[in-house]
């Protein structure tokens, strides 16, 4: 009843409580899908290349006893594992500069600290080769991984050294951000290489074809084909090389003469190192940066990134991008855009149709904004962020608080046409349904309350669902009762005027032309 007699108020305090949920919607932060603690630590540990495997022993050694001090019961390891992206760019996956630690976390810990904890237990791994995965090694660990909190920074330049030069530069910001760890370069890893250089001018001085230098020198490395044998549809290629453990040795290879001249008199050797693989995007070189958000939202780790490269300054000929878990999250926000939009439309056809009307709909969808609304205040008071998960139970909320919505204003149009007033009918729709919608409400909160809790390993993963319904069952309960007929009322008596403004009556016809006449000052 009150809320009949002041509208202004009601519609105030709605608009206020509007701009609230907008307020704490930009605040949250944003990722694709919750962090979730599963009790088990995940190291990836990268050595340069060339690493003696007594080497990577021994740092591993360090790894394994550092999170046995800080509480790990019982450490597995596995030294020569190389990523899917050095395999496929043909390295070794018995690489031995490269390994795997899996740590369970301590009982009782948090995953965070305890991973905190044992980066600063060996600071010189901790800067680019230690990268630790708190998703662990279940099916959910292996969806997202840390792909799923990664930001990745594409750094692309006329020449690879120009990427590379500034990528120092970026992985010094990305250290400075406190809410990101593990910073390293996705492509950094290097092989060693030999160049051999053939010495023109001196080959010419001796009367020597290049051609022949080079058949030499294969033929010390591998050997030169000399012809094929062939069999029906098969092909078997002939090597003719140096006998024995000489043909696989460098400086055997360098003493077979040509004319008389050693080879290693007329070629330059040269050991190096080169990329394992060298990424391009619109035929630029590339070299990516990355980083694994620990907290607050690869949205907000985005922004700030964005914002200091932004003031750091990229040299001529440098362009930077961001990538990573950001795009796939504004990816994802925006086709649950898409599917609460089509859900609201589809709603509104739906009743439009059932009530023969298009300004009864447009009270219904009243409910939608607050109900939502105050599943943006439930994520908000837990400590949620915005995700694929919070965003279904958003979308779960826009059913409930329909649902509600049309089963009171089908009671309210009953009692209407059995001849109460508005109001009268407002009022005893709402005492009739009080009852199974404050149920129904219950009901849905108290079978989602568990999961707020969080019980169990990965039950995080279920408490953005829960806090988002349990917060938008409320607010629809409290709009379905209060805001809802407020607005309804409002409508009705408004189409009320106007239907009374568009019928003239008959007494008015009939004297109009007197009362004109003494308005003319006839009298």
């Amino acid at each position: 009843a009150w809320s009949l007699a002041h509208p202004g108020r009601v519609f105030g305090m709605s608009a206020a409580l509007l701009v609230v949920t907008v307020v704490l919607a930009v605040a949250l932060p944003r990722e694709i899908l919750p962090q979730v603690d599963e009790g088990v630590l995940v190291a990836e540990l990268t050595l340069p290349d060339g690493t003696t495997i007594e080497e990577t022993t021994r740092q591993v050694a360090r790894i394994e006893s550092s999170a046995l001090e800080l509480g790990s019961l019982g450490v597995y390891s596995r030294i020569g594992k190389a990523t899917d992206e050095e395999v496929l760019s043909g390295a070794e996956p018995g690489s031995s500069s490269t390994a795997q630690i899996i740590a369970p976390v301590p009982s009782g810990a948090d995953a965070g600290r305890f991973a905190n904890r044992l980066r600063e237990s060996v600071p010189d791994l901790a800067r680019g080769a230690l990268a630790i995965d708190l998703a662990g090694q279940s099916e959910f660990g292996s969806l997202i991984g840390r792909e799923g909190r990664i930001v990745r920074v594409e750094i692309s330049g006329a020449r690879m050294e120009q990427a590379e030069g500034w990528s120092a530069v970026v992985r010094e910001v990305l250290d400075s951000i406190p809410t990101l760890a593990d910073v390293r370069g996705a492509y950094s890893g290097t092989q060693p290489l030999v160049e051999i250089e053939f010495l023109r001018d001196r080959i010419a001085e001796h009367g020597l074809q290049v051609d022949a230098v080079a058949d030499a020198l294969a033929g010390g490395l591998g050997g030169v084909e000399a012809t094929e044998l062939r069999e029906t549809d098969r092909r078997t290629p002939i090597r003719v090389r140096l006998a024995g453990a000489a043909n696989e040795d460098l400086a055997s290879a360098l003493t077979t003469q040509v004319g008389g001249i050693p080879v290693g008199q007329l070629v330059s050797v040269q050991e190096t190192r080169a990329p394992i693989e060298v990424v391009r995007v619109n035929q630029r070189p590339v070299s990516i940066v990355e980083a694994g958000v620990e907290r607050g939202g690869t949205a907000r780790a985005a922004k700030r990134v964005s914002n200091s490269l932004g003031a750091a300054g990229a040299p001529p000929g440098v362009t930077w991008e961001l990538t990573g878990a950001d795009i796939e999250q504004r990816r994802t926000i925006s086709e649950f855009g898409l599917v609460a939009f089509l859900s609201v439309a589809l709603v509104f056809l739906v009743l439009a149709g059932e009530f023969a009307s298009f300004t009864t709909p447009l009270v219904v969808m009243l409910t939608v904004p607050l109900a939502a609304g105050g599943g943006i205040a439930a994520l908000w008071l837990t400590g949620q962020s915005i995700n694929a998960v919070s965003l279904i139970g958003l979308i779960v909320i826009i059913g409930i608080a329909d649902n509600d919505a049309v089963v009171k204003l089908a009671a309210i149009g009953r009692f209407r046409d059995e001849g109460h007033s508005l109001e009268q009918s407002i009022l005893l729709g709402g005492r009739q349904r009080l009852r199974p919608v404050v149920m129904t409400s219950l009901t849905t909160i108290a079978g989602v309350l568990p999961l707020v809790f969080g019980f169990g390993s990965g039950g995080q993963l279920y408490q953005p669902l829960a806090a988002s319904v349990i917060g938008g069952a409320i607010s629809a309960l409290a709009v379905t009762f209060f805001l809802m007929p407020t607005a309804y009322a409002v409508i009705e008596r408004w189409k009320e005027r106007v239907r009374g403004a568009g019928q003239v009556p008959a007494e008015a016809v009939g004297t109009s032309a007197p009362t004109a006449s003494r308005v003319g000052g006839v009298e």
